[in-house]
């Protein structure tokens, strides 16, 4: 499938003829006598490279480079010069030419240009992404616990990385749906191709097509040059939608269009263009809901979920908490410069008894947030550390607890956390607390609270 588009400018007709030859069977290749039918061409088709002959009746390849240049700076520019003039070679290169060749040159060495320059363009691609990619704070090592519900997933996981199908990801905010797609990526066929996330309820609904269909110049107002969108970019690789269910209506015809055909359309234009592309989406909300409200195309919605993975809850998954509590404890000690290497049993209690509305992002912000406020050289974290809104809603999630007891439980952590910043030093705590330390006294024996040190779990 030839999917690069060529302008061969020259206006020698025997020589657009050869070059066409040489090209053809590799790239959609059109060609104009004079700058001024490329640039007219330029106005109205998408090119990815524009072989132009330096010398030309009316305006000259130096005078349309630099126009190209401005207004399609996405598109490449190879200059065609008779003889190898040092002065001509560096003033091409200085307003922006990728290359020149000399006319005459081999089919081999024209070729090679070509293929070169767009070798260049893929690598440029994946390259973006990779580092995108890299620059995530969230990691696959998230995904991995010792609880059922993990293990159920990560084999689901890896039956979607080893085929191609469109696969749907289920799952409340914060699960780590976009953790999931990326496994799906990294571990597939397509993992040294782009990996593209778009999260739909951050794009205006004006801008949606445009965003993941691209657009050409002057298609709306502001579009003052043509714009790839994400399916392109993601060419031969992944594109992530995320929260698929915002899609508008509108636009989901589109998508469908796009997954039966494998062709996408910028808007603005009538030209087709083919992309490769494996579809990963992710929705928190209930897409039957939707469909039944009329707001979700119910022959979208199963094309979309030929793999539906579902990706539990952290309530769902208890025996990942402390897995999960070290490992992001070792990546934000690391991260802030911090010593600590373990948590105390009650610490890992209390997160365990939390009900982790916002699930692994959640716990993940939890714990950066206890690295950064502790104390440089403390190499435990205990429960002092942990937010007081913490302990208080903990405490308030057992049930049948009453008023009186919900207030004994918040004063009995309150007490704990400041005798263990105060070394368990009880005239200190008191001070703290100003209270008497025969409140202080009374406080320790109503409440059970042990003073010896609380045992270290690394």
């Amino acid at each position: 499938m030839k999917t690069e588009n060529i302008l061969v400018v020259d206006d020698d007709k025997g020589y657009q003829e050869v070059v066409s030859m040489v090209l053809e069977d590799h790239y959609n290749v059109k060609t104009a006598s004079c700058a001024e039918e490329a640039l007219a061409l330029l106005e109205t088709n998408s090119f990815d490279l524009v072989l132009m002959d330096i010398m030309m009746p009316g305006m000259t390849g130096i005078e349309a480079l630099k126009i190209i240049k401005s207004r399609w700076p996405g598109t490449e520019v190879i200059i065609i010069t008779v003889i190898e003039d040092k002065d001509n070679v560096v003033n091409v290169i200085k307003n922006g030419a990728y290359d020149y060749i000399i006319k005459g040159c081999s089919p081999e060495d024209l070729l090679n240009r070509v293929s070169h320059l767009f070798e260049k363009i893929t690598n440029s691609k994946k390259l973006k992404y990779l580092l995108q990619e890299s620059k995530s704070v969230l990691f696959e090592d998230m995904l991995i616990g010792p609880s059922k519900a993990s293990q159920k997933l990560i084999k689901e996981l890896n039956l979607a990385a080893n085929c191609d199908a469109l696969c749907m990801l289920t799952g409340e905010t914060g699960t780590g749906k976009d953790l999931a797609a990326r496994f799906i990526h990294r571990n597939s066929a397509r993992a040294e191709k782009p990996f593209v996330v778009v999260n739909l309820p951050a794009i205006p609904k004006d801008l949606v097509e445009s965003i993941l269909f691209g657009h050409e110049r002057g298609a709306f107002t502001g579009a003052i040059q043509s714009q790839e969108g994400k399916f392109e970019l993601a060419d031969g690789g992944t594109i992530f939608l995320d929260e698929i269910g915002d899609l508008p209506l509108e636009h989901q015809m589109k998508l469908l269009r796009v997954i039966e055909d494998g062709e996408i359309e910028r808007v603005g234009s009538n030209r087709k263009k083919y992309c490769n592309v494996r579809i990963i989406t992710a929705t928190s909300h209930q897409l039957e809901e939707l469909i039944q409200e009329g707001a979700f195309r119910q022959d979208l919605y199963y094309r979309l979920k030929v793999m539906p993975i579902y990706v539990p809850a952290l309530r769902e998954r208890l025996d990942d908490i402390r897995p999960l509590t070290v490992h992001f404890l070792n990546v934000n000690a690391k991260k802030y410069g911090k010593k600590v290497c373990g948590c105390t049993n009650q610490v890992f209690d209390t997160l365990e008894e939390h009900a982790w509305k916002g699930n692994i992002r959640e716990l993940s912000h939890l714990i950066e947030r206890m690295i950064i406020y502790i104390p440089d050289q403390k190499e435990i974290l205990d429960i002092s550390d942990l937010p007081l809104e913490l302990l208080v809603n903990s405490s308030e999630q057992n049930n049948g607890v009453g008023m009186v007891d919900k207030k004994d439980e918040f004063e009995k952590q309150l007490i704990l956390r400041a005798l263990v910043r105060n070394n368990f030093n009880r005239s200190s705590t008191a001070r703290e607390l100003k209270i008497p330390v025969e409140t202080l006294r009374y406080r320790i024996k109503k409440f059970g609270i042990s003073l010896g040190k609380l045992e270290v779990v690394g």
